[in-house]
């Protein structure tokens, strides 16, 4: 697995103009003011963890994938190194975005509540694992093109199915402020823990589908 895991930086370090372009304009956001530290981190981490899919649209350019199998790994080691890939580039992403937005705030004045801006930090964590859990298993399934269509209709569906919802709520005349507000008096020790159980059940899910197409695919 390092084998993959050094192919896969070293696929990204041919690229890293674009890279530095990306993380240019999100150093933009980070200066525009406190009220954009937040987008800033949410930026950061998305890119960070949608690296793994250029790696796989990499892997398939030009029947990589029969090369890639004639080496001495498995489709099980392919598909697991690509979990670990995603979750480090996600999380380096998200740890190097948190310390330069906490550095931000303190020099802007500083932070007027860290617990409470601890859990919302807490919750882009919780982007990284959300995006492996749908886009692995769709980008195996479907391929590189595909994949992203596939994507982006799942992604406006769960937009439409949370504005359903939220009418729904409305119409039923339910209260969800209540439940928020217990959310954010969680401490952010309880917050992780929380966030990590749920992520890790369903990155178990996922890896367990992503596997099963990948055994059943021909390259």
């Amino acid at each position: 697995m390092r084998g993959l895991l050094r192919k896969d930086w070293e696929l990204l370090a041919g690229n890293y103009k674009t890279y530095a372009m990306l993380m240019l304009i999100a150093c933009v956001y980070l200066f525009m003011g406190k009220n954009a530290v937040n987008f800033f981190i949410a930026y950061v981490t998305l890119v960070a963890t949608l690296l793994v899919l250029t790696t796989i649209s990499y892997d398939d350019f030009e029947h990589g994938m029969s090369f890639l199998m004639t080496l001495p790994i498995n489709r099980e080691i392919y598909v697991r190194e690509k979990y670990v890939f995603g979750l480090l580039s996600g999380v380096i992403g998200w740890a190097v975005s948190v310390a330069a937005s906490a550095l931000r705030m303190e020099i802007g004045g500083g932070i007027a509540d860290w617990g409470e801006w601890m859990i919302l930090v807490i919750t882009y964590l919780g982007i990284v694992g959300a995006l492996l859990i749908v886009m692995l298993p769709v980008q195996f399934k479907f391929g590189g093109e595909s994949g992203r269509v596939v994507l982006v209709g799942i992604i406006m569906a769960a937009l439409i199915l949370g504005f359903l919802g939220a009418k729904l709520l409305e119409t039923l005349h339910i209260d969800m402020t209540p439940y928020i507000e217990s959310l954010k008096a969680l401490n952010p020790p309880l917050a992780f823990t929380i966030v990590f159980l749920m992520a890790a059940f369903g990155m178990a899910v996922s890896y367990r589908i992503s596997l099963y197409i990948v055994r059943k695919k021909e390259f």
